[in-house]
């Protein structure tokens, strides 16, 4: 297992990010299950020797692995051999690597994650893979952009860390549905060796979101949360009065007008989508992934393949359950709701399986009685919108094809023929107030109904949210600097 540790360190040094990346259980079955790309996937510039060292050190099978902290240092010194670097003799500098690795693999165990990010900037000199007395910081701004003027204003931006520790988004952000008001929670940094410690500690501490008027760019209240998990996901209600907040075990429902807290939901699940149906009725729906349980020693309950999700319909004043709309094998990977003439319609989307088509699409009428209405089936990471009239639903059935279709009849309405970068998993549909069809990705945010460019964004950045209300946009972008 120090091996192991020792090869997940090497490999976020050299690609800049971790070798799975994921919620809670989903990392660790990946650890289990799952082989890591190569370092030069995202450093093309990584030799193939470089590679075979970190993923030798990264096998699941104990006996693939290197026998040593000097074996797996003396991999990296062949490569140092081959390029005959000259800065000192090879038998020295994988002694060096060795001692450098067994610090770390120290520093690993006592979980000390200070020293390792004060110091592998001497490490990376040392294999000359920066120049010297150079370090990188990098940074989040979340910002708020009007596509049609081309104003961006800064809401927010996240504490500096070193420039390879910064591998997800740092905000959770949301529009309320008139536009006007945005919530953002910026979430802590995680790293190999502070993701659980922080959980830990974060559990008794409190948890701020910011509200912003979006017409007048300004915070109007903070939000803090005593004794709450790290957040999974904010909603406003359709009337924006109310904003709820979910965490593990507990949805935390906001009066927007004085910041104070109406309702709290035991719900025993991880709370990762939660959409609002109706303020008056107060009615809400949380979805959840129920992850599989790891045993040490022992193989997990289930496979990833089959993870389950529940999806529940919650009345917030008597804090009950009423109805269990779905709960399926397969994960959730969005949801969304809209009113219909018969109650509301939900759009979700499930990863089924490691094989294509891995993921599948389902229309639902929820009522009192949930009904499934229609399904279909996704290649690829798929994605879908509906507009807020319920007459149309657009679906990623494939990476190169996006449908329209009625939700009433089925019937197919329109295609479009879209070729997504294939290095861009991420894409998102959105439709704006007009009914037309945006799509956006990390490179471009464009209307396909009239196929018209609407956003370049810089590079490194994130689409957050969009509002179909005012058509803004909320944009991270991450920011690497060098230290002066």
């Amino acid at each position: 297992s120090d091996i192991y540790s020792l090869g997940v360190i090497a490999y976020e040094m050299i690609a800049g990010r971790r070798p799975f990346i994921g919620k809670g259980f989903e990392i660790a079955i990946q650890h289990i299950f799952e082989a890591p790309l190569p370092p030069s996937h995202f450093n093309p510039e990584l030799p193939k020797m470089v590679d075979e060292a970190i993923l030798s050190a990264l096998n699941k099978d104990p006996k693939d692995r290197p026998s040593s902290a000097r074996e797996f240092a003396a991999s990296f010194g062949a490569y140092l051999n081959e390029q005959k670097r000259k800065r000192a003799s090879v038998s020295r500098i994988v002694f060096v690597a060795t001692i450098i690795v067994l610090v770390l693999g120290v520093s690993a165990i006592v979980n000390n994650w200070y020293w390792f990010e004060n110091n592998w900037q001497s490490v990376k000199v040392v294999f000359g893979w920066v120049e010297q007395n150079k370090s990188y910081r990098s940074y989040s701004k979340l910002k708020l952009v009007w596509p049609s003027s081309g104003k961006e204003v800064v809401l927010a931006t996240s504490n500096p860390v070193k420039a390879s520790m910064l591998t997800i988004q740092q905000f959770i952000a949301r529009f309320s549905s008139d536009g006007s008001l945005v919530a953002i929670y910026q979430q802590p940094v995680q790293t190999p060796f502070n993701q659980q410690s922080n959980l830990r500690n974060q559990e008794s501490q409190s948890q701020k979101v910011e509200l912003w008027n979006t017409f007048e760019n300004k915070k109007i209240h903070q939000i803090n949360l005593e004794k709450f998990d790290p957040i999974c996901d904010l909603r406003f209600s359709q009337d924006s009065k109310l904003l709820a907040i979910s965490g593990l075990n507990e949805v935390r429902i906001i009066d927007i007008s004085n910041s104070s807290q109406l309702y709290s939901l035991t719900t025993l699940e991880n709370n990762d989508y939660i959409r609002f149906l109706s303020s008056k009725e107060n009615l809400l729906v949380v979805a959840s992934v129920r992850r599989p349980q790891v045993k040490v020693g022992v193989s997990i309950t289930y496979p990833i393949e089959k993870q389950s999700s529940v999806v529940s319909l919650w009345h917030l004043s008597k804090n009950q359950k009423p109805t269990e709309i779905v709960n399926q094998y397969g994960k959730i990977e969005f949801i969304e709701t809209i009113p219909s003439e018969n109650g509301f319609l939900g759009l979700i989307q499930w990863h089924i399986s490691k094989k294509e088509p891995k993921r599948r699409i389902e229309l639902w009428g929820l009522t009192d009685k949930a009904s499934l209405k229609n399904q279909w089936d996704v290649i690829g990471d798929g994605g879908a919108a509906i507009t807020a009239d319920g007459s149309k639903i657009a679906l990623h059935l494939s990476p190169s094809r996006i449908v329209e279709f009625s939700p009433s009849s089925g019937e197919e309405i329109k295609e479009y023929s879209y070729s997504l970068n294939p290095k861009l998993k991420t894409a998102y549909l959105f439709y704006d107030k007009d009914n037309n069809l945006v799509i956006a990705t990390p490179e471009r945010l464009e209307n396909l109904t009239q196929g018209k460019l609407i956003y370049k964004p810089p590079s490194n950045s994130f689409f957050v949210d969009f509002t179909p209300a005012t058509e803004a946009l909320l944009v991270e972008s991450v920011i690497t600097e060098v230290n002066k």
